[in-house]
């Protein structure tokens, strides 16, 4: 298990696997996210899985996706993103959105950019919600695989 404890009641991170299955070959801690290079014995494949939690702002948006590029960069190997990136991409990611924000296209950009697929979670169109008589809703939890 590899893990970021959590600033008081947010923003841990833990990334667990099956030992029995895979070994660990190396692992990251960075400011909103963990990374493990894992690696398959009976097969010799290897891996990158990555959790993200990430931050509120716009610059530490960008600081995790630069954070992210360079686990990309050393490993170099087919890799999956997942967690809760408080970011959407799209107008319809939001029950209540009607413009595209400047971070929504930066996040868009982010994903072409690293030659990621975002993988639709079946049925849940909203991952978050603020539990409201009348709520706001968005998707903000993600599933990002690389096509390798």
């Amino acid at each position: 298990m590899v893990y970021k404890p959590s600033v008081g009641a947010s923003g841990g991170i833990m990334l667990g696997w099956n030992s029995s299955r895979w070994s660990l070959l190396d692992h990251s801690i960075g400011c909103y996210s963990t990374s493990a290079l894992l690696h398959d014995p009976s097969s010799g494949w290897k891996w990158t899985v990555s959790c993200v939690y990430e931050p509120q702002t716009s610059v530490e948006r960008v600081e995790l996706w630069a954070e992210l590029s360079m686990v990309r960069a050393s490993w170099n190997a087919p890799w999956c993103i997942l967690g809760d990136f408080n970011v959407t991409r799209f107008i319809e990611d939001r029950n209540r959105g009607d413009t595209v924000k400047p971070d929504m296209e930066l996040f868009s950009d982010w994903i072409a950019r690293e030659g990621l697929l975002d993988i639709p979670i079946p049925n849940l169109a909203y991952t978050w919600s603020n539990m409201r008589e009348v709520p706001s809703m968005a998707k903000l939890n993600r599933f990002l695989v690389c096509p390798d």
